[in-house]
């Protein structure tokens, strides 16, 4: 038979052909049944909004799984109502119904809930439930706690007691809470009593029985602690503290055992009086018993005097020192005012006063690799020289860049004064002339001023010239320098016996492993320097900072002149030294040492 005529979407007209004459399809039954339109979506954890793979999706007859960015399609559809089922291990099952539009994609996106975790009642009991000896007649009382490790609420219907306990309280415990129970022990008769106190509750799981003893005595036998001091009560980690206690029977029995308990470290003490000086930092009650030699304990005591506290150990604060002297590198010169007013570089010796005229001096120091201003506790400038009468020097602070060759009468960088230099040696040894700088030097390193040094400025000129040494004197030893004194956190406190205090912490030293100088081997023309870097390394990694290495000319002293005489390690461990080569050709053994570890250079002086 010929059915009636139908389009299937594309403008096509076709007919349906059938053998079950009741079956009779109108044209929008037909469009309905044979849509060719798709749906789908994606499945999405309803908490983190993160796509679900591996989801199965059912709509009617057809189903799938979803791909690993949780999407889904069916392809191709009717357009009718058939529920959509999404399951997914670990998530609840969603059912809709759906009817997607008739020749029309559509989108229907599902968002699944977890599975919420079973409920959880886990019970718990804690506490010490070792009454020992009660008298008859009379009671004790200990804690019992109930705690509930589940995420659900734990309900208490009950508790039971052995003969001799007793307690009451029923209720519920939150989940991750706990509830303290008072168990009371009052014996009737001499004799012991143990068993279990049951608790009987909703809980899922756990323990929920405790055991539980006490002694029912009738005798008048007591065994008695007593502290009798704790001193001192406050004292530093490390420091010795005294304890003291005594204990009495009365019936007469001996004190045999002993035993002190601390509140942060436990047992601390097993004798009647002792010493200790290894107590945790805080503040400690302090709990004292004593045994007789019936074996009968008496009950603890705390110390009721001024409260035990201990304090942590200070972190030592260490000190060290760091020179800035520079050599034929440094930055310095002067002018005069009526002499030499064009500046002089390279003078070996700096001018300073005058006399009837005046001499200006400038010094700059780099300040590369010294320590912070935080670390900082003292910076003090030194300047070797003399003058026939005091020069009465101030100190002005550069506020302008300059160099050595370019400071002159007329051209020469502006400055603030800073402070009074202080007394200047007179007569007609030189010496060391010092004056603290220590605010401008913090002010350099933190950049609160531009370091650009600072300036010697006269204000007496009768017969005040003098001289100080420079970064180009050939006595390494008397070049202008800085001394920083700066602090440091030491790593360990030395140990303190008792009961004497404790020594003052030293820095950790360093035991040099080695001393290194390369190239072992150097040629010079004659009338030019170069500078040699000797480097100390230490054992276990530590610091090699501003340890003493000495140089000596051990053969051919007329060829080669090497400064300073004595040089510092900076904090890579090294020290610098210039040698020069004179003017005459030849070799020389140069010889580097640092105690008993040396190394050698040999120089060879030749013509141009």
């Amino acid at each position: 038979m010929q059915g009636p005529q139908f389009c299937d979407g594309y403008n096509r007209w076709k007919i349906r052909w059938t053998d079950d004459s009741s079956e009779r399809w109108s044209a929008e039954d037909w469009l309905r049944k044979t849509s060719s339109a798709e749906f789908g979506g994606i499945v999405t954890d309803a908490y983190t909004g993160s796509a679900i793979s591996g989801a199965s999706v059912t709509w009617g007859s057809y189903n799938t799984i979803t791909d690993g960015s949780g999407g889904y399609i069916f392809y191709p559809v009717p357009c009718e109502m058939n529920t959509l089922t999404v399951k997914k291990s670990g998530y609840q099952t969603s059912s809709q119904s759906y009817t997607p539009p008739c020749n029309q994609n559509s989108e229907k996106n599902i968002v699944l809930s977890p599975t919420p975790p079973p409920s959880t009642r886990i019970i718990r009991l804690e506490g010490d439930l070792t009454f020992g000896e009660v008298q008859v007649g009379s009671s004790a009382q200990r804690t019992m706690t109930i705690y509930n490790d589940g995420n659900s609420t734990l309900t208490v219907n009950s508790i039971s007691y052995p003969a001799g306990f007793s307690g009451n309280w029923n209720g519920i415990v939150a989940s991750g809470s706990s509830q303290p129970v008072t168990v009371t022990f009052s014996p009737t008769e001499q004799k012991t009593y143990t068993g279990n106190v049951t608790v009987t509750s909703d809980a899922t799981s756990g323990i929920n029985a405790k055991y539980v003893s006490g002694t029912g005595v009738t005798s008048s036998h007591a065994v008695t602690a007593k502290i009798d001091s704790i001193s001192p009560s406050q004292a530093t980690q490390g420091t010795a503290v005294y304890f003291s206690g005594t204990g009495s029977d009365s019936s007469g029995h001996s004190i045999m055992a002993y035993s002190w308990r601390s509140s942060i470290d436990g047992i601390i003490g097993t004798s009647a009086s002792f010493v200790k000086n290894d107590l945790s930092a805080g503040s400690h009650n302090i709990y004292f018993k004593v045994q007789c030699s019936n074996g009968k304990w008496s009950s603890e005591v705390p110390w009721t005097g001024n409260p035990l506290v201990i304090t942590p150990i200070p972190t030592p604060t260490l000190l060290n020192t760091f020179v800035i002297q520079p050599g034929p590198k440094g930055k310095d010169t002067f002018y005069g005012t009526a002499f030499l007013t064009g500046g002089n570089p390279d003078a070996e010796l700096l001018y300073i006063g005058g006399w009837g005229d005046w001499y200006y001096d400038f010094i700059e120091f780099d300040l590369t690799g010294s320590p912070s201003a935080d670390d900082t506790v003292s910076a003090t400038l030194y300047l070797h020289g003399n003058a026939p009468n005091d020069p009465v020097l101030q100190i002005h602070r550069n506020i302008e860049s300059w160099t050595e060759s370019g400071v002159t009468l007329l051209n020469n960088p502006a400055g603030v004064f800073y402070k009074n230099f202080g007394p200047f040696t007179t007569g007609a040894a030189s010496a060391w002339n010092k004056v603290d700088i220590t605010d401008l030097y913090k002010g350099w390193k933190t950049g609160a001023y531009s370091n650009y040094g600072i300036k010697l400025v006269p204000t007496k000129n009768n017969h005040t010239n003098g001289v100080i040494d420079s970064s180009d004197s050939l006595d390494s030893t008397k070049r202008p320098k800085i001394e920083i004194v700066y602090s440091f956190t030491g790593a360990t406190q030395t140990p303190i016996p008792t009961p004497t205090p404790a020594p003052t912490p030293t820095p950790l030293p360093c035991k040099v492993k080695k001393l290194d100088v390369e190239p072992k081997s150097l040629r010079l023309v004659r009338e030019t320097s170069t500078q040699k870097t000797v480097t100390l390394t230490c054992k276990g990694g530590l610091p090699s900072e501003n340890l003493p290495v000495k140089v000596k000319i051990v053969d051919g002293k007329k060829f080669v002149n090497v400064s300073p005489a004595v040089a510092y390690t900076d904090r890579n461990g090294q020290a610098t030294f210039t040698i020069t080569a004179m003017n005459k050709t030849g070799g020389a053994i140069v010889r580097f040492n640092h105690k008993n570890l040396k190394d050698d250079v040999i120089v060879k002086v030749r013509k141009k």
